[in-house]
């Protein structure tokens, strides 16, 4: 029986060689790699992070306090699903022995730490949000109007809560922020690093997006931040990472480990033991 022979690829100085040397192609290693268009890159990853069936979202999230030089790690995880109900789980992060923050101040690492856990759940009418430490819920009516509390407007929906996660709509991605591409990125053979500058109301309105209705505004849980950077797998368009920046160099980063399809109810906690406030 005759054997095939095998043929290896060699790359050498911008050549495709086969292994008898033969020319297979030329490859300009300095060559820019091109990104879609915007529009494209928008309705991409909004059908990428769409819930039609339920999705779930597992995260690292690294919060930096500029002020007290702080930062805080916690991991937890995001579900949703197209009837927009949800459940937001926060769980205490295990922080290494001798590990040390990437933000330094004065030549000294920030401090460490791991906030308590919380869980938020949307279900049918209600907000549940408990804390598992104190064994404490709260529970607020997501249809109250006007909202008692500013802030209650946007937590009644869990988009406008954690925005750009999961569900997102390409207008509502327009809405939010004008977006830039960052052609200098690095890694763009594989990654797509976007800028956003967060939109007000009235600049929103200025480029012609649709305002969404005020009391889910997903804008009104931006309101403190100006800059949103986004980082979109190359291939999937999913997200691989979110930095929000405020007014005053705070970051909150999500690390997104992995996104997961879910079935069954997970909108609805289990209050065992729980004292209803």
């Amino acid at each position: 029986m005759r054997r095939r022979n095998r043929i290896a690829i060699t790359f050498l100085g911008g050549i495709l060689l086969s292994a008898d040397g033969v020319t297979l192609a030329t490859v300009d290693p300095n060559a820019r790699v091109e990104l879609p268009p915007l529009s494209t890159i928008l309705r991409e990853w909004s059908v990428a992070m769409s819930v039609d069936r339920p999705r779930q979202l597992h995260f690292r999230r690294y919060e930096y306090d500029s002020i007290f030089y702080l930062e805080k790690r916690n991991t937890g995880s995001f579900t949703l699903d197209r009837d927009e109900k949800a459940r937001f789980l926060m769980a205490a992060a295990k922080i290494p022995e001798g590990a040390a923050s990437r933000k330094i101040h004065n030549g000294v690492p920030y401090e460490l730490a791991s906030p308590a856990p919380f869980q938020w759940y949307w279900g049918d009418s209600n907000l549940y949000m408990l804390d598992p430490v104190e064994m404490t819920a709260w529970r607020t009516a997501c249809h109250l109007e006007p909202a008692w509390f500013d802030w209650c407007r946007y937590l009644r929906n869990p988009k406008t809560a954690f925005p750009f996660m999961l569900g997102m709509s390409e207008e509502e991605l327009k809405t939010l922020c004008d977006w830039k591409t960052d052609e200098n990125w690095k890694r763009r053979d594989a990654e797509i690093h976007l800028v956003g500058t967060v939109l007000t109301a009235h600049e929103s309105l200025a480029s012609g997006n649709n305002p969404l209705d005020e009391n889910l505004d997903p804008r009104r849980s931006l309101q403190h931040f100006v800059q949103i950077e986004v980082l979109l797998d190359r291939q999937t368009y999913e997200i691989r990472a979110l930095r929000f920046r405020d007014h005053v160099d705070n970051e909150t980063v999500y690390v997104i480990d992995r996104i997961v399809d879910v079935t069954g109810e997970f909108w609805t906690p289990d209050l065992t033991g729980y004292e209803i406030e």
